[in-house]
């Protein structure tokens, strides 16, 4: 009840135990079974009979396993990108887009470009990735030059993609043997992804999904940038306090989710269909589904992160042996970070054995006194973890 005694109020539960969120991620699970399995009883057929011939065709299959790993692919490349700029609060919805520019410069390359085989594949993925930033670039432009919202600039140029690759094909791109759909001419054998033998699973562009998902973990929770853009997502009032150009912040985040986004369209047509095709074919909605695990928030360390808490949420006061150091004067602004020190007048405190062993300067714009691992905040691991600045 709220405080007139009427209603349900709900509050998010800030630092929910490990055992409660595992809980609650079950409950969800086996209440959509549930629902899902309403709708089946609806349309006469047995829920039982129908989840036990979904999980046998793909977790229990070898095809079905080579199936999902195809699957995951783009999605594990534009998920990653698209977590990566949410949590700076830039809203990317143009994946798709950039995902089909991305293998349009990529197809491009390989077919009128003439390279020694051993670089082809290399330019085709600097192609493609360069395609990607350029249209999420466009957007981050538009919005930090004209203030234009992302979200409906990125939508729109999913279309404008979608129309280019189809003028292409069906037209000076278009393919000496089409018969039926369209698409452009195949490419060479040396300009093809290897792929695992009797399988579709481009496994070298697994690979280096999984290399930039930990390599942008790292960067997220380790470096300075990292912290630049978590605090220009979580706190923009703190990210203007603390000097940091909130614009060169996003506009790089554009251009490394565009850029992912690119890549998973270089593995779409040289990994597994070996030509440029329609995009309805190219992209079964990749860019829209990895917006469910971009977009994600949750707790913990991972990519996705926890939010911060809201406006009015209760905040630990700084404690340990930084506590009392640096007050600041009248009016002036004032910021607090969780556990392990606090953020004051531009100043970091840490306790002083951990900055007696870290005892480095940290270039992070106005901060004048800071105590950091080389080109890492050790503090902000707590930070997001647990909580956001709080004014």
């Amino acid at each position: 009840m709220d405080d007139r005694g009427c209603g349900v109020r709900l509050e998010p539960l800030v630092n929910a135990s490990a055992g409660r969120v595992l809980g609650v991620t079950l409950a969800a699970l086996g209440l959509a079974f549930v629902l899902v399995g309403a709708v089946f009883v609806a349309y006469g057929q047995n829920p039982l009979e129908v989840y036990r011939i979904m999980l046998t065709g793909t977790l229990l299959d070898a095809k079905g396993w080579q199936e999902i790993l195809r699957r995951s692919i783009p999605l594990l490349l534009i998920g990653v990108g698209l977590t990566l700029a949410f949590r700076a609060q830039f809203y990317n919805i143009g994946a798709e887009g950039q995902l089909l520019l991305g293998a349009v410069l990529a197809a491009g390359v390989a077919l009128f470009v003439p390279l020694p085989a051993p670089l082809s594949l290399p330019a085709m993925a600097l192609a493609g990735a360069l395609g990607g930033v350029l249209w999420c670039g466009l957007a981050a432009w538009l919005r930090l030059r004209f203030s234009v919202n992302e979200i409906l600039s990125t939508l729109m140029l999913n279309y404008v993609a979608q129309s280019l690759v189809i003028f292409l094909i069906n037209g000076p791109w278009r393919g000496k043997d089409v018969r039926g759909y369209i698409y452009s001419d195949r490419f060479a054998e040396y300009q093809q992804i290897p792929v695992w033998a009797g399988s579709s699973v481009h496994w070298p562009t697994l690979l280096l999904g999984v290399l930039l998902a930990l390599v942008l973990q790292f960067v997220l929770f380790r470096t300075t940038l990292g912290f630049r853009m978590r605090i220009v997502g979580e706190n923009p009032g703190a990210a203007r306090y603390l000097g940091i150009a909130q614009g060169r912040v996003l506009l790089l985040l554009a251009l490394i989710t565009g850029g992912m986004a690119g890549l998973a369209g270089v593995g779409e047509i040289a990994g597994i269909h070996h030509r440029l095709i329609e995009p309805s074919q190219l992209s079964s909605g990749y860019g829209f589904t990895a917006l469910l695990g971009g977009g994600g928030g949750g707790g913990g360390g991972g990519l996705a992160g926890s939010r911060p808490p809201g406006p009015g949420a209760p905040h630990r006061p700084p404690d340990g042996p930084g506590a009392g150091r640096g007050r600041p004067a009248e009016g002036q602004p004032q910021y607090a970070l969780p556990h392990r020190g606090y953020l004051q007048r531009g100043d970091f405190v840490l306790p002083d054995w951990l900055g007696a062993f870290f005892a480095l300067p940290c270039p992070l714009g106005q901060v004048r006194r800071t105590q950091c691992l080389p080109g890492a905040v050790m503090l902000v691991r707590t930070y997001a973890n647990h909580a956001g600045l709080a004014r």
